[in-house]
């Protein structure tokens, strides 16, 4: 599992959600619970139809 930019603009999923890769950036600095702050690709995915916007790990997403 993992996309590229290649797949901007296609439909990927996480294995529960599926959406449109709208983007990948290259490096993002992010908190997480537990671990602290940490740094490295993020994706940002659009739901069908429209909605809430959400992001992953591109090593967590999948083609459909």
């Amino acid at each position: 599992m993992s996309v590229t930019r290649r797949e901007i603009g296609k439909e990927v999923t996480d294995g529960t959600r599926t959406g449109t890769l709208a983007g990948i950036l290259p490096k993002v600095d992010e908190y997480v619970s537990g671990i602290g702050w940490t740094s490295g690709p993020l994706a940002f995915v659009r739901p069908p139809g429209g909605g809430i916007e959400w992001t992953a790990h591109p090593k967590a997403l999948n083609a459909v």
